[in-house]
């Protein structure tokens, strides 16, 4: 699932499912989760997929959401499975709890020939306030570009900083003192042990 944020006086998460699945609590003990209306009705989504990833079903990958500039911009991955097809997009509103979302287009894409897979999208705002992307599965592994935090896009898409190779993917970064800390997934985590 994405960050967990507060609006409206409710938590939020997005998460991976048809539609971009998400849900919402009012106690700090989470314990009142309740499901709320996909971003995109069921069945639907936004053309420009079609072009990206041909074979889209209509299941949304690890959403990431951030607010910036009075805005909730919310990012999605759009593939299919063992796919470097694929392709991350925006949508945007002034509020959650009352959403009015705007889809902002294709953020990044990859297809067979690029080195790097645009699927699951990280957002986070470094120490001295700029707003990054980092993505990336398998291949070429995870890399990390920045973000006009006006538009939400890169400012380059092809200024990409590699970080992390090897079978990783779902990638994570938080600040934490002078260090910046890079989580991820490294593998086949679905196919047990072996």
């Amino acid at each position: 699932p994405t960050h967990m944020v507060q609006d409206g006086g409710r938590y939020w998460i997005f998460t991976t499912g048809n539609g971009i699945w998400n849900m919402s609590a009012t106690t700090p003990e989470f314990s009142n989760w309740r499901a709320e209306p996909l971003v995109f009705p069921s069945g639907t989504w936004p053309a420009w997929i079609n072009s990206y990833v041909p074979d889209f079903a209509g299941t949304f990958w690890a959403p990431e959401i951030i607010f910036m500039n009075g805005k909730w911009h919310l990012y999605y991955s759009c593939s299919t499975f063992g796919s470097q097809r694929s392709a991350i997009g925006l949508v945007t509103s002034p509020s959650i709890s009352n959403p009015n979302w705007e889809d902002q287009g294709m953020v990044v894409w990859s297809n067979n020939t690029w080195n790097v897979n645009a699927i699951d999208p990280d957002i986070f705002r470094d120490n001295d306030g700029r707003i990054w992307l980092l993505y990336g599965s398998f291949w070429n592994g995870i890399v990390i570009t920045e973000l006009d935090s006006a538009s939400g896009k890169p400012i380059d898409p092809y200024n990409l900083h590699y970080v992390a190779n090897n079978r990783c993917e779902a990638g994570h970064v938080i600040s934490h003192g002078d260090y910046y800390y890079l989580f991820f997934n490294r593998g086949a985590c679905c196919k047990g042990i072996h």
